[in-house]
């Protein structure tokens, strides 16, 4: 199933016991609204067979990563212009609210307390606003990941001629599929997406490339220390991940529980390494403006000869089946037998 989250550092709390105090003492908000009506409210829930009070626990290399996890449900008003029907009359409530229910989870790592929220970055930081306040939680920021457009392209180039080798020689980790690209043409405007097991090699996403528009994500499959991840990396900072698609020593797992250690995996493990593989190759000279220019140029000479090609077998085909009619019209002629005789 496709989950998408986004990733939150809580600079001012330095451990998970903190975190799980201010969760417990935190009363429900609440909101009035200059309607006659029920005020706005805002709470924590709990999730079935987790408890706020016993940390889950994950090995992750030589570190047990502790974490919690609950679900916020909040409710934020419609613009006020939203609020009344054609005749002038108040809608009902649910009319004029929009709810939210999100998972959020809360993990120790490094001395620092981070954060999964099962939303994308935008609808996120305003839930976080609602439920974790700064003057309570101290500042809760985008986590620094460090994904450029770049270095989606060094993905792409890295699958495409150096799929048998790791990203970095520091690094174990390997691009192993291409399943899917988005981004938007140089206006702007016309928005681009490929999908399929083999969508880096089709004409389409080659003259993407190629034109050099703006890659905003890609979905590749990585595989690091024997386990396989199908994770979709974006500039937006929005990750998404599909649980169907691993493949390790998780899968034993419930789907709520293999879903969180993902996540957290996917933060403090793969991303990182992707990025730090991404480095080590610009330190080393072997990806850099130009070659990601030449990369291009190759990609264009490959454009060329797929369509040179298909215009041959386009070409051939119609030829056959020239000859085909040709050689039935023969055939026609020569048996042909008048109206008089067919009696």
């Amino acid at each position: 199933m496709l989950q998408s989250f986004s990733m939150w550092q809580l600079n001012d709390i330095d451990n998970l016991d903190d975190a799980i105090v201010l969760i417990r003492d935190m009363a429900p908000i609440v909101t009035n609204v200059e309607w006659d009506d029920e005020p706005l409210v805002a709470h924590f829930n709990s999730i079935d067979g987790f408890d706020l009070n016993v940390p889950e626990t994950i090995e992750i290399g030589n570190n047990n990563i502790r974490y919690v996890t609950f679900e916020f449900y909040t409710e934020r008003s419609r613009r006020p212009e939203f609020w009344f029907n054609a005749e002038g009359n108040m809608k009902p409530r649910d009319e004029r609210v929009n709810t939210y229910n999100s998972q959020i989870l809360l993990f120790e790592h490094n001395n620092s307390v981070k954060s999964i929220v099962f939303k994308g970055t935008s609808l996120a930081k305003t839930i976080l606003n609602t439920c974790m306040p700064e003057e309570t939680w101290g500042a809760v920021e985008p986590a620094e990941i460090n994904v450029s457009e770049d270095l989606l392209y060094w993905i792409f180039r890295k699958f495409i001629d150096l799929r048998e080798s790791p990203l970095s020689p520091n690094n174990p980790l390997y691009v192993t599929a291409l399943k899917s690209y988005t981004g938007k043409t140089r206006d702007n405007v016309n928005a681009m997406r490929g999908r399929g097991n083999r969508i880096s090699t089709i004409l389409g996403t080659l003259a993407f490339l190629f034109n050099n528009e703006n890659l905003k994500a890609v979905r590749p499959q990585l595989q690091y220390n024997g386990e396989v991840f199908l994770v979709e990396i974006s500039l937006t900072g929005t990750c998404r991940i599909w649980e169907e698609e691993y493949q390790g020593r998780w899968l034993a797992l419930d789907s709520k529980r293999l879903k969180n250690n993902i996540a957290i995996y996917t933060y403090i493990v793969l991303l990182p390494i992707l990025v730090e593989s991404y480095r080590d190759n610009v330190n080393r000279g072997v990806w850099s403006p130009q070659l990601k220019i030449e990369f291009l140029q190759r990609l264009g000479n490959e454009i060329k000869d797929q369509v040179e090609a298909e215009l041959e077998r386009l070409q051939n085909e119609a030829n056959i089946e020239d000859e085909e009619i040709n050689d039935e019209e023969e055939h026609l002629t020569l048996f042909d037998i008048l109206e008089e005789d067919d009696e």
